[in-house]
Order: C-alpha cells, then sequence, then structure tokens
C-alpha cells in the first residue's frame, strides 16, 4: 500500500508539471472550456431558476404543478445533456493536448482542434458507454441511500440500516476500484486507433491496468476526495433559488465555482493520461507525453518503482 501511494504520488506530481510546459496554449485551453461552461451555468440561472424556485415552493405547500415538475425535468434533462458534451469536449482537448505528436515548434490551439475534429468519433463512442456506466453507478448508490432513509424511518431496524450502510460503502469502493479501468480506456480511445468502446475499456485498459490496480484506486480515490467537493458545490450553486443574493454576487461566485470545476476535471483527465503512459510503459513501449515544444518523458519504471504484477 505503502508503494501504490508512492506510485501514485509520482504521478499526480508530474501530472502537474503537464500545464506549465506550454503555458499559452494552457490558458487557451483552460478558456475554451471554461467560457462554454459557465455560460450554461448563467443561462441555467436565467431560465431555470424560477421554475425550480416556483417547483419548491409547490412541493412544501402540497400544491405541485405537474406541468411545471414536467418543464422542470426537461429542462434539467437540455442542461445535463449539453454540460455532458461539454465535459467531453474538455476532455478531448486536455487528453489530446498531452498526447500531441512532435512538432518543430509550439503546439498551437488550431492544431489541437484540428487534431480532435478526426479523431473524435471513437472516444465518443467509448465515453457513451463510461458515462452509462457511471450514471447506473449513481442510480445504485440513490437507491441504496433511499433505502436506508425508509428503513431508519419506518424499520427502526439499526442493523438492516448498517448492512444497508456497509453496502453502499462497498458500492463506493467497487466504483473506485473499477472507474481507473474506464478512464484508461477513454486515454486510450484517444491515444490508440485500434481500439474503441466496451474493446477498450474490457480489452486494453484491463491489459493496461494488470498489476497497477491499486494504483489506480489511489489516484481515483485522491481525484474523488479533491471533485467531490467542488461538483456539489457546483450543483448548490446552479441549484439555489435564494433570492436574498445579489445577481452579481452569484453570478461572481458562480464563475468561481465554474473555473475550479473545470480546473479539477482537467487534473483527472491529465491524471490517468500520465497513468496511461506509465502502464505502457512498464509493458515496455517506449511512449512519452508532450503539451508543448519537445517531449517530456513521464516517470520512468525505476522513478515509479511500480511492483512486478
Amino acid at each position: 500500500m505503502a508503494s501504490s501511494l508512492s506510485n501514485a504520488i509520482s504521478v499526480l506530481r508530474e501530472a502537474t508539471r503537464i500545464a506549465a510546459r506550454n503555458q499559452p496554449l494552457t490558458i487557451q485551453v483552460m478558456l475554451l472550456i471554461s467560457c462554454p461552461s459557465f455560460l450554461l451555468m448563467l443561462l441555467h440561472y436565467s431560465l431555470a431558476g424560477s421554475l425550480l424556485g416556483k417547483v419548491e415552493d409547490g412541493y412544501e405547500q402540497s400544491r405541485l404543478d405537474p406541468g411545471d415538475v414536467r418543464a422542470l425535468a426537461l429542462l434539467e434533462s437540455f442542461f445535463l445533456l449539453t454540460f455532458s458534451l461539454v465535459s467531453f469536449a474538455g476532455m478531448m482537448l486536455v487528453i489530446n493536448g498531452s498526447t500531441f505528436p512532435h512538432t518543430t515548434g509550439p503546439m498551437s490551439l488550431k492544431d489541437l482542434v484540428s487534431r480532435i475534429r478526426s479523431r473524435w468519433k471513437k472516444p465518443f463512442l467509448t465515453w457513451l458507454r463510461v458515462s452509462v456506466l457511471t450514471a447506473a453507478y449513481v442510480v445504485m448508490l440513490c437507491f441504496f441511500i433511499l433505502f436506508a432513509s425508509f428503513m431508519r424511518a419506518f424499520a427502526g431496524n439499526l442493523a438492516s440500516v448498517i448492512g444497508v450502510v456497509a453496502t453502499v460503502a462497498a458500492t463506493l469502493l467497487l466504483y473506485f476500484y473499477l472507474a481507473p479501468k474506464w478512464a484508461l480506456g477513454l486515454v486510450v480511445s484517444v491515444v490508440e486507433d485500434d481500439w474503441q468502446g466496451m474493446k477498450a475499456l474490457s480489452a486494453r485498459a484491463e491489459e493496461l491496468i494488470r498489476g497497477k490496480k491499486m494504483v489506480g484506486f489511489v489516484l481515483m480515490l485522491v481525484l474523488a476526495l479533491l471533485s467531490v467537493p467542488i461538483y456539489v458545490l457546483f450543483y448548490v450553486t446552479v441549484t439555489d433559488d435564494d433570492d436574498h443574493l445579489v445577481p452579481m454576487v452569484k453570478v461572481g461566485f458562480g464563475l468561481c465555482v465554474t473555473i475550479l470545476l473545470c480546473l479539477v476535471n482537467s487534473f483527472s483527465c491529465a491524471v490517468f493520461t500520465v497513468f496511461y503512459y506509465v502502464c505502457s510503459q512498464r509493458q515496455g513501449e517506449k511512449l512519452e507525453v508532450q503539451l508543448g515544444h519537445g517531449y517530456d518523458s513521464v516517470p520512468s519504471n525505476d522513478q515509479l518503482e511500480l511492483s512486478a504484477p
């Protein structure tokens, strides 16, 4: 476990260096990711804010209008889908920016976008499958939490509640164990032309992560501890209907939270891009990760002291 933690820290440290290799491109990429996300947040505040408050008031007063609920559900579905597509575009920018082939000069945003336009279909299929798997886990967790609340409120059986809580914990641990393979599958579908969809997730990613699953588990746990509070803060920001706050304060706070969200998502992509190259190196593949002018090799096996499978 100590070795896995040390190896994970090395990967995290290397991921923090990626952005510094081409600072102008990094700034452009972050603007390209953050601006659509922030505009979506403003649009959600304008279109869904009042409707959300109306639905909440109707629920509290037992006068809920089904038409308002349907309208809110459609709006939220639209924003969820749009934000997911923006997140996919951000993932493509970061991973492709971290693995762009060697050029004689610094990489430009135009080159990066041009590369993505010709290579987005296979990663999109893999991303769809990962999204479905993640959504299934979220639904499962919500079901267990609701069931635990029901048992506690109506059955009064503490042992049953503890059992459900233990099941939730086991489900989370299983997710942290499986998610690194899914993340590697996303990187594989971007970097390697021959892999996509479930083949990238179940075959190639499984081959790469063999013997390094504990390192992936630690990486996913660290990233979850870093990102979950920001996701919760973002959710609270976009669903808050408090009229006591000045609109400009809401907008400013929303901008800060959006930037944090984009940063943590980009960092997660960079982490698993580095982890992909570490796993590939272990199989004797001479691969390098780059962002900007020239190549900078990822940590070697000797540096990371990865144990044999």
